[in-house]
């Protein structure tokens, strides 16, 4: 009886779990972060849309974890008032719009509200801020110079830190949030 009820209940999770993505690369573009520097050249006079609450962006969340920074010059309009505030980014209609969030979550749903409005070229940053910080795209390119926080410490990458044991650098510390 137990399998019987186990097979639809892992059905279902698969599904919800997929259909997340089922926009992706339909409605909007998906860019991965290590390849966004190529792509933002690509795409000239675009916009970086960041769709978290304006206390993630600041670096001022009560939640730590979300104190992740934010792309220069990036726009913010949190997610939940992205379709109130759409005449705010109007000229980009159809100019190459790059959105963002924490994990790629909401930034879904913003490209796909974006490209149901009649925005032409959406662009979802995979990943989202979480994603530039901890792959190994961080460090190089554009992306070292594009992030910009108020934090008062640094997050590096796992290669990054393993690079660092080993050698006499000093103290360490360590966030494991």
């Amino acid at each position: 009886m137990f399998h019987k009820l186990c097979l639809p209940v892992v059905l279902m999770l698969a599904i919800s779990a997929t259909a997340q993505f089922k926009n992706d690369n339909v409605l909007y573009k998906t860019v991965d972060p290590a390849d966004l520097c190529a792509t933002l050249e690509k795409n000239k006079g675009y916009i970086l849309l960041d769709v978290r609450s304006p206390a993630e962006y600041a670096d001022t969340s009560t939640f730590a974890s979300y104190n992740l920074g934010h792309l220069k010059g990036a726009r913010n309009i949190d997610v939940g008032q992205l379709g109130k505030r759409l005449s705010e980014i109007k000229e980009y209609k159809d100019q190459p719009v790059f959105v963002y969030c924490s994990h790629s979550q909401r930034s879904r749903r913003a490209g796909k509200m974006l490209a149901d409005s009649g925005f032409t070229k959406v662009f979802n940053i995979n990943g989202g801020m979480t994603a530039i910080h901890y792959t190994d795209a961080a460090g190089k390119g554009c992306l070292k110079d594009m992030v910009q926080t108020g934090n008062n410490y640094s997050i590096i990458s796992f290669n990054d830190f393993c690079g660092m044991m080993g050698k006499d650098n000093g103290p360490v510390l360590i966030d494991v949030r």
